[in-house]
């Protein structure tokens, strides 16, 4: 599979064109970033070729892109990937606005072409293991769960409000909700959420604590706080 990378704008690109270049079925054929000088520079760190120009990259012939935009710029790029039938992963969010989402998600669906999220957290071996001990019932019935993902203060876009869309809430919320979602097989009924800044000096959440009822009646804490350092 021939693919290519949206921006360069999210840290984990690096650990995705690193990957590509170790896959046996995969290559990655090439990238795009908004900043040129940086894009030259990232195609020769992972020998492959730079495109000044997005639409000029998704006229090859490649058959997937991965989305490591600003959070802000996700639906224009997988928008812009869908229209030329590239297969697409997205990094997380997937947007900033609901209404964006499904926009996102009908595009797709309408040129018939894959859009997943990088929830990366299923795949890990433990938490692979706590999925087939629920499974297995060995934990009895699930009534309530109490979760945590903490972080350090990432910087850079991921405090820029105007570029991430918010803070901590944000960031790591998601990877939580999709194993609860996996896990359970549940859907969220109701929530309740506080956020504040208390931390750090920044313009987006850096604490919180949310709330969740799921359909089946299971209780969920969430604390997505990043942590002082």
């Amino acid at each position: 599979m021939k693919v290519g990378i949206i921006s360069f704008a999210h840290m984990h690109a690096h650990s995705y064109a690193s990957a590509l270049n170790k896959h046996n079925e995969a290559e990655l054929t090439c990238i795009w970033d908004a900043d040129v000088k940086k894009g030259e520079n990232l195609a020769t760190q992972y020998n492959t070729h730079f495109y000044s120009s997005l639409d000029a990259m998704l006229e090859t012939d490649i058959q997937a892109v991965i989305v490591c935009s600003e959070n802000v710029n996700h639906r224009d790029h997988v928008l812009k990937a869908a229209s030329y039938n590239k297969h697409i992963l997205c990094e997380k969010p997937i947007a900033t606005e609901m209404n964006d989402a499904v926009e996102m998600i009908e595009a797709c669906k309408k040129q018939n072409v894959i859009l997943q999220v990088a929830y990366p957290v299923r795949f890990a071996s433990p938490i692979q293991h706590v999925n087939d001990i629920i499974k297995a019932g060995e934990l009895g019935e699930v009534l309530a769960v109490n979760a945590t993902n903490h972080g350090q203060m990432p910087g850079g876009l991921f405090i820029d409000k105007a570029l991430s869309g918010g803070g901590s809430a944000t960031d790591h919320i998601v990877h939580i909700m999709d194993l609860l979602r996996w896990m359970l097989k549940d859907e969220v009924k109701s929530v309740y959420a506080e956020f504040d800044t208390r931390f750090y000096d920044i313009e987006v959440e850096d604490c919180g604590l949310v709330l969740l009822e799921m359909e089946s009646g299971v209780i969920v804490s969430i604390d997505p706080s990043l942590v002082k350092t």
